[in-house]
């Protein structure tokens, strides 16, 4: 159990608050009365909550999951009514769940027509990319009413031993977890069926699938890239916007959206066609007639960005809430729209808007249509596609056609890359190029090198999404709650560290952003990603800025070493008696800038008021004067090829200290109780972030912002 995707969630499933999810068999929406569920010969059924089973024993809808899962949290079973039509055979079951428990395993049996087992078996609890949050200990002493919010992640395809044997027609099969205790719990997704007869044609498909797929290596040799949701309801810091998303894309500057990609470092870009809205910023045909008025018909904003990020050396990939390609306006653009959209997907459903009846119903062949008049339209300028919604689409597509798909993406340039966010289930079609890897947080990382081994990503290219803030999107409805909810949520260390680790692993990380409408991301986040190029980019000056002004190698000249000491007076904090050595230890900086203002003004090494010639004000002598000066909101000296870092620092004097004694580099950042180090200082970056505190030698002149 991780909590690193709980935020996530709720932003994943948020169209999902009113939904059954989990649709079954499009060859059943001819026939929506037959309360049977429908295998295929040829190709594995999953059946799954949609199906409506029989639940017996302490079994339920897992509400905490978007109800795309069923929890077992006692024994019990589940029993689906199922037609094999004229086809008769031997099948292998596949049970996709995880298990989490105090035992190793819990038994699970299958049977047919409720008679004795055809199978038993054991689901194991399967170590996969996230980690717990708790040990089973830990977990079971909880009140049941937070285990029933808690959720489970690492999914596994759990292959019985055996088969079953199916006769013609119509008949039942069950699925049973017995000898249950009260520590354990299993989270079922879906029951595969596959017919042994076609074990040979699916392992032949997936050969030409791997033999289809595009390299990765330029995506992974990038390292890192960048991901941005903007989108109809994106908004700017201050809560304003332009009065349409159509002017907004009519006043969106290009230049200085490339230039914004080059200074974070990114090698690619994944920027959102449509998100929860169907808008699209191009005038693309085909999007047009699914979508009328959603396209922007004076201006192609995605080819400019495609071409101003080509000439700059970085690659275009595109967005697309696949899901929902096609869904009509009449419905409703909101919520509830999308659910009935969603529900009229779905096994045994009524359809009371007679959408299945509409031109663009099929999700797959509209998503083929889209993506194919985008490669003929921008050809090897936009170089892969994110298709999301793929956690529900398989369920409704068992028989859809994912070589078609794969091949749609391809259009106009071969090796443009595809993936289909499964989000943390199983995957369920070899025909994509990489892992769409939604794993939201830097506190995740895998163990596998190259391809992945784990069940969610098996056998794809490892790929991690992760999200800087709060929401993918900067939208109104959460500045409510104050600018604080875009803060970063990671810090540079932890930034840097999990790209390298993804690096080693030779797999590729995409960073989220929250991005305004005006195109600018937040000033912190802007720091710590600058940070992360100097870091990663070391010796790359890809900025497209001639920088020769700034190349000075020369060191300025720095006052003489001089020791500054604090006094040793007390002052009044909080109703005690505190000391400058008390005052140093504290991590907030502006607390420390305050007081040195007006109660600490002896704490003069803390505060860095040591001036030539003064003393410490304590009435004993200081044969020191100091040799640095502390500013706020001046940004820091930016050197992308001599950078250090300092743990187990405290205070900004502490920072610079430490910066000169191991390294001898005179200029020092001290953020948000981090210390950094620089050896020149040629242009200050961030400036005006107030969290900044940049220490320098006294008698340099801070230079001009980069």
């Amino acid at each position: 159990m991780s909590a690193a995707l709980l935020r996530s969630t709720t932003l994943h499933f948020l169209f999902l608050c009113f939904l059954l999810l989990l649709p079954n068999t499009q060859s059943l929406f001819l026939n929506t009365t037959n309360p049977y569920v429908p295998l295929n010969p040829s190709a594995t059924t999953r059946l799954d909550l949609s199906g409506k089973p029989t639940k017996v024993g302490k079994v339920s809808n897992l509400k905490a999951i978007g109800n795309m899962a069923i929890r077992f949290r006692s024994d019990g079973s589940l029993t689906w009514s199922i037609d094999t039509g004229n086809v008769s055979g031997k099948y292998q079951v596949s049970v996709v769940a995880s298990y989490f428990g105090t035992k190793t395993s819990v038994d699970v049996s299958v049977n047919v027509n409720k008679k004795a087992p055809e199978i038993t078996g054991k689901l194991t609890k399967v170590s996969g990319h996230f980690s717990d949050e708790y040990t089973p200990k830990q977990f079971f002493k909880m009140s049941e009413n937070k285990i029933k919010n808690e959720f489970l992640y690492n999914y596994h395809r759990h292959t019985l031993d055996g088969t079953v044997t199916l006769s013609e027609g119509v008949q039942t099969i069950t699925l049973t977890a017995s000898n249950m205790i009260n520590a354990q719990l299993i989270d079922f997704r879906s029951l595969e069926l596959t017919p042994i007869s076609a074990l040979d044609g699916i392992q032949n498909d997936e050969s030409d699938a791997i033999a289809a797929r595009a390299s990765t290596n330029t995506l992974v040799n990038g390292v890192y890239g960048i991901m941005l949701h903007w989108t109809d309801l994106s908004v700017n810091l201050d809560g304003s916007e332009k009065s349409s998303y159509a002017k907004a894309v009519d006043q969106f500057n290009v230049p200085k959206f490339v230039k914004l990609c080059q200074e974070v470092g990114a090698k690619h870009v994944l920027f959102t066609l449509n998100h929860q809205h169907p808008h699209c910023p191009a005038p693309i045909p085909e999007w047009e007639a699914m979508h009328p008025t959603w396209t922007t018909s004076d201006r192609d904003l995605i080819g400019e960005i495609a071409d101003g990020l080509d000439a700059v050396g970085i690659d275009l990939m595109l967005y697309i809430a696949s899901h929902l390609v096609g869904k009509p306006d009449d419905i409703g653009i909101n919520e509830k729209g999308e659910t009935i959209w969603l529900e009229a997907h779905q096994i045994f459903s009524n359809d009371p808007k007679n959408l299945k009846d509409r031109p663009y119903f099929d999700i797959i062949e509209s998503n083929k249509i889209v993506m194919a008049a985008i490669g003929e339209r921008y050809g090897s300028k936009v170089k892969g596609f994110w298709l999301d919604g793929f956690d529900l689409i398989p369920e409704s597509y068992p028989e859809g056609d994912w070589q078609g798909l794969f091949e749609s993406a391809k259009v106009g340039y071969e090796k443009r890359l595809v993936s289909y966010n499964r989000w943390v289930f199983p995957t369920v079609t070899p025909w994509q190029d990489y892992w769409a890897g939604e794993i939201d947080s830097v506190e995740e990382i895998y163990e596998d090198e190259g391809e992945i081994g784990f069940a969610a990503g098996k056998g794809l290219r490892y790929h991690g999404l992760i999200a800087m803030e709060d929401d993918w999107v900067l939208t109104k409805e959460n500045l409510d709650c104050g600018q604080d909810y875009y803060k970063p949520r990671f810090n540079k260390n932890d930034l840097i560290q999990f790209v390298q680790d993804v690096q080693k692993r030779q797999g590729v990380t995409t960073i989220n952003l929250a991005i305004e409408q005006n195109g600018n991301i937040m000033p912190k986040t802007l720091t710590i990603m600058k940070k992360l190029k100097a870091a990663i980019r070391t010796g790359d000056d890809d900025d497209g800025d001639n920088d020769d002004e700034n190349d000075d190698n020369t060191e300025p000249t720095p006052a003489p070493t001089i020791i500054c000491k604090d006094g040793k007076k007390k002052f009044k904090k909080g109703g005690k008696k505190r000391t400058c050595k008390w005052l140093s230890k504290m991590k907030n900086q502006t607390t420390i800038n305050n007081l040195c203002k007006k109660k600490a003004k002896h704490c003069k090494k803390t505060c860095g008021f040591c001036d030539d010639g003064d003393d410490d004000g304590d009435g004993t002598d200081d044969d020191s004067n100091q040799n640095y000066q502390t500013y706020n909101g001046k940004g820091y000296c930016l050197d992308d090829d001599n950078e250090e870092s300092v743990d187990g620092v405290n205070s900004a004097v502490k920072c610079w200290e430490k910066c000169k004694s191991k390294y001898g580099y005179l200029y020092a950042e001290f953020t948000e109780g981090e210390c950094y180090c620089q050896k020149k200082c040629s242009c200050m970056d961030s400036v005006r972030d107030m969290s900044i505190t940049t220490i320098a030698p006294v008698g340099f002149s801070l230079p001009k912002e980069c």
